[in-house]
């Protein structure tokens, strides 16, 4: 029993929020390619923007909460001027092109980010500390 509380129920735990943010991103995914019919190379540099916009709204605002919200504004707002500009004449084509441009977007994306931030790891501290036992277990409180 011991063994089953100190590592199966964490690492189903991990597992299942890790799996979670995998499922959102694979959802992001497949919405783009059945709406517009574009494979989108450049989704998962769209996900690690809104990170760094995170990052930079708390470095801006010292708020966590309101970079929660400011975050996925800026991306969207970001998202859409892209797809406006670079993707939008593609739909009528043939879908390689816009694999090729959203290839490329993505390797545009990770070189400006590595430019402006460096390749230091950064971390956002969790808005709340401690742990709420739960089933034996300690779950952060965040």
């Amino acid at each position: 029993m011991d063994y089953l509380v100190a590592v199966l129920l964490p690492q189903l735990l991990h597992g299942l929020v890790f799996g979670a943010a995998l499922a959102l991103l694979a959802l992001g995914l497949t919405v783009v390619f059945g709406l517009l019919g574009v494979m989108n190379f450049a989704h998962g540099e769209l996900y690690m923007l809104g990170a760094y916009a995170g990052l930079t709204v708390i470095g801006w605002t010292h708020s966590f909460w309101v970079a929660l919200v400011a975050a996925p504004l800026i991306v969207g707002v970001l998202g859409a001027i892209t797809e406006a500009a670079t993707l939008r004449p593609l739909y009528r084509r043939e879908p390689l092109y816009g694999l090729i441009l959203t290839f490329g977007l993505a390797l545009v994306f990770r070189e400006g980010v590595l430019q402006i931030y460096g390749a230091d790891m950064r971390r956002i501290l969790p808005p709340r500390t401690g742990s709420t036992p739960t089933l034996g277990l300690a779950c952060p409180a965040y």
